[in-house]
């Protein structure tokens, strides 16, 4: 299902679909993941919701916020579930889906049926008061302010200092940088950096860096990847780390994992998470709780 079918679906078509593909990617989890691994697991891998539905955003009328639908219809139809305990929170925001549904088959064509029972017809009176209220929750809530900023800056990064920016991080994660290659501002056959992991005491990989400072929506497609696994094999790296403000396609995330060599893709988000985990030119603040009051 492309994205124009899927705006000129009725809502009932959307959430079956989207139940679906839930389903589907929990099951192919091992019947227990996070809302983001799910909907990871559905914008690389689902056959029927396609990557642009996933990453598509809509201007809200009222507000002129931004929002993505595929995520609102998500987050109440994971609800719904939760409701009806045929998912269920088996830690904090870690979902697993109940021992019957595990067993179904979400390509089946009674596939609704079976899950949603007596609760169908209930569901549908209620269903757009509560979604209004998930898309409240879901613009207002879901990403935290520093995020927002740090993402904001990370855009407004010129080429140079993002290539500067993402070989801090890896040199943060035990990467010995190289002072040679792929320093140049100018290109420097496809590496944007290169270093050394010792992986023990005596192996030591190469690893090629490439860096994309790219608008979000201009997402990195598999001649990208390709081109980046010629450039490792001019250094003869082992292993290379492609990394974005944007996102990968599905060809590119399949390129990666293709041939003798593995290419690790890191997108925008991932990059803001590693950012914070290994303090990349940013600091944790500290909270006194009410306790010492």
């Amino acid at each position: 299902m492309d994205l124009k079918t899927f705006n000129n679906s009725n809502t009932t078509e959307k959430y079956e679909a989207i139940n679906r593909a839930t389903v589907r990617a929990l099951q192919d989890l091992g019947g227990k993941a996070s809302r983001d691994e799910i909907i990871e697991r559905i914008r690389n891998y689902d056959p029927i919701i396609s990557q642009e539905i996933v990453d598509h955003k809509k201007k809200a009328k009222k507000t002129g916020n931004y929002y993505s639908e595929f995520r609102i219809k998500f987050g109440f139809n994971l609800s719904t579930h939760l409701r009806n305990r045929t998912i269920i929170e088996a830690e904090p925001k870690v979902y697993q889906l109940s021992d019957e549904l595990l067993k179904l088959d979400p390509d089946s064509p009674n596939f609704e049926e079976d899950i949603l029972k007596l609760e169908r017809e209930n569901q549908k009176s209620t269903l757009r008061d509560a979604e209004a209220e998930q898309e409240d929750e879901d613009m207002q809530d879901s990403v935290p302010e520093w995020r927002k900023e740090l993402k904001e800056r990370l855009f407004k990064l010129d080429p140079y200092k993002f290539e500067t920016l993402c070989k801090k991080l890896l040199s943060n994660m035990n990467v010995d940088i190289d002072d040679k290659i792929g320093m140049s501002y100018t290109n420097d056959g496809g590496v944007d950096g290169f270093g050394y992991l010792e992986t023990d005491e005596l192996r030591t990989e190469r690893i090629a860096i490439q860096a994309k400072r790219w608008a979000e929506g201009n997402l990195v497609s598999s001649p990208e990847i390709d081109k980046f696994r010629g450039a490792m094999d001019k250094y003869n790296a082992e292993y290379g780390v492609f990394i974005t403000t944007s996102d990968f396609t599905r060809g590119a995330i399949k390129s990666s994992r293709s041939g003798t060599r593995m290419i690790t893709l890191i997108n925008g988000e991932k990059l803001m998470d590693l950012i914070v985990k290994y303090q990349v030119y940013v600091h944790p603040s500290i909270v006194i709780e009410d306790f010492y009051k």
